[in-house]
């Protein structure tokens, strides 16, 4: 099912041939292959809408009209890639709560896991199952592999949240976080022997997993 997003879009002030002032309607089309064109539209003059309330009241209807009756704005499902993208510039932006480290994983998570697998797919033939089968064939740990899909169920709820889809897939993914062996604890003693041995790059590597917890599979992103 096709979903439309309804947009406010803006009011701007612009300067028309020969000096004289106008407002002009702005708006953005999300075309089928997720990218967005910019569309805009004289209102009119500054002497018909002396204040931008009057232009709003002159937008409405055509802001319904754009909205509701213009084909081009029924929006055809977008692709993960572009979903991913948008997750990133609203929610990993300059006013993200999350901490930089965090910040980092997703990142990491979205380069190396979920865009090479997933990234041409349209959002709505992302299908539960199909994550799932792809969750059990890496060769991960099952803490590594339940991160992937937690970060992919953020994504997919950011969809839901923007109305491109009804639903979020990823929910009904099955993926265990427990460990499938005993952990080996070593000393600090046996640490340190470890690293007088190893060589760089291996070497800050483990230095890394020993003192921040970072996964092998975070590691390497």
């Amino acid at each position: 099912m096709r979903r439309t997003r309804f947009q406010q879009g803006s009011l701007q002030i612009v300067k028309r041939a020969g000096g004289r002032k106008a407002w002009e309607y702005r708006w953005y089309e999300l075309q089928a292959d997720g990218s967005r064109t910019r569309r805009n539209l004289m209102v009119g003059s500054l002497e018909q809408y002396p204040n931008e309330t009057a232009a709003q009241k002159a937008v409405a209807a055509l802001r319904a009209d754009i909205n509701t009756e213009n084909p081009r704005t029924s929006l055809t499902p977008i692709s993960v890639q572009t979903l991913v993208e948008h997750y990133q510039e609203k929610e990993l932006g300059p006013d993200c709560t999350k901490t930089r480290k965090t910040q980092v994983t997703y990142v990491g998570y979205f380069r190396k896991w979920i865009l090479p697998r997933w990234g041409s797919y349209h959002v709505t033939e992302v299908k539960a199952v199909a994550v799932e089968q792809w969750l059990r064939s890496l060769k991960y740990a099952n803490g590594s592999k339940a991160k992937a899909r937690n970060i992919m169920s953020a994504v997919f709820n950011h969809a839901v949240r923007w109305e491109w889809l009804d639903v979020n897939p990823i929910r009904m993914v099955r993926q265990s976080a427990k460990r499938t062996r005993m952990a080996i604890v070593l000393s600090i003693e046996q640490i340190a022997a470890l690293l007088r041995i190893l060589k760089e790059p291996t070497r800050t590597m483990v230095f890394l997993a020993v003192f921040t917890g970072l996964r092998v599979g975070e590691l390497l992103v």
